[in-house]
């Protein structure tokens, strides 16, 4: 009885806007952090990600790149500062998920909440 939800038909309709970015940002936030890497206590000097996406008629394509520069050498802060909580808030919008099919877990995961990243037609 219930068969028609999970699978298309002919009378469907399948309509997901043109997608197209390339955003790269520094994550001032994590810098001057401490982390601790085999034993070893790290100091974060600077950190980066570049992601580019584009979703149009004949698929999807992601990559991601990002780096984090250290130094086991630098003291650390006086006073180290407790990173914010988390808020997330998830409204209406759709998300673009991407997986593998030989991996149990998603890859890249996009919310889409407005028209900002879209291609204009």
């Amino acid at each position: 009885k219930l068969a028609w939800k999970y699978s298309f038909n002919e009378n469907d309709l399948f309509s997901i806007p043109e997608i197209k970015f390339n955003i790269d940002y520094f994550y001032k936030s994590l810098e001057g952090g401490l982390f601790l890497s085999n034993g070893q206590q790290r100091y974060v000097v600077s950190t980066y990600q570049r992601t580019g996406f584009i979703l149009n008629e004949t698929g999807a394509v992601a990559e991601s790149h990002a780096i984090m520069v250290t130094d086991t050498t630098a003291s650390a802060p006086e006073e180290q500062v407790l990173p914010k909580p988390k808020n997330l808030v998830f409204d209406k919008p759709f998300y673009i998920i991407l997986k593998r099919t030989d991996s149990e877990n998603p890859y890249f995961v996009m919310r889409v909440a407005n028209a900002e990243l879209l291609v204009k037609q």
